[in-house]
């Protein structure tokens, strides 16, 4: 069972396409048919057309003794209203929540993924128009997109954790 399950999954990343960001702070692979684009200088914009929108944010924090899990600890306290919540992805504690808002007559809702390594954090979302959750099919289709946002955050990698294991190997030789 566990075999077949590693399987599927392979398969499924073996589709994905590898992403890098500019100043390659982190990768991860996202469903081929997502097209992707840069909203502004540090956020990555990724969409298919009629069922959301990925969005991902990396930033070196240039705070000296900059602590991820102090960082996301506050950042809990202060998501209290939104009920947030701990999951893991790969080994890595991401901070979620999510929340519906509205834009130009319409009702969106967006999940949020936050988490980092060292003195990189990475801010991620995935929002959607709430009338696709209230359709049989569009609520379908949300679920696989949201499985593929979890997809995509268990790929994620950090430079600097390339860096440390390449150091960690070094050593050891």
């Amino acid at each position: 069972m566990i075999y077949h399950i590693f399987f599927i999954f392979a398969v499924i990343m073996d589709n994905y396409k590898l992403f890098t960001t500019q100043k390659d702070e982190v990768s991860f692979q996202y469903p081929p048919y997502w097209l992707h684009e840069m909203e502004n200088e540090n956020t990555y914009l990724f969409f298919e057309e009629f069922l959301g929108s990925f969005r991902i944010t990396p930033r070196v924090m240039d705070i000296a003794n900059f602590e991820i899990m102090a960082y996301l600890n506050k950042e809990f306290e202060f998501k209290q209203e939104y009920d947030p919540e701990w999951k893991t992805f790969n080994g890595r504690d991401f901070l979620c929540y999510d929340y519906d808002f509205e834009s130009n007559g319409r009702e969106f809702h967006v999940h949020y993924f936050v988490t980092g390594h060292g003195n990189i954090l990475v801010t991620c979302s995935f929002a959607y128009d709430n009338s696709l959750a209230d359709d049989m099919i569009g609520s379908i289709e949300i679920t696989k997109e949201l499985e593929g946002v979890e997809t995509l955050l268990n790929s994620l990698k950090f430079k600097s954790e390339k860096k440390s294991k390449k150091a960690s190997a070094t050593k050891k030789h």
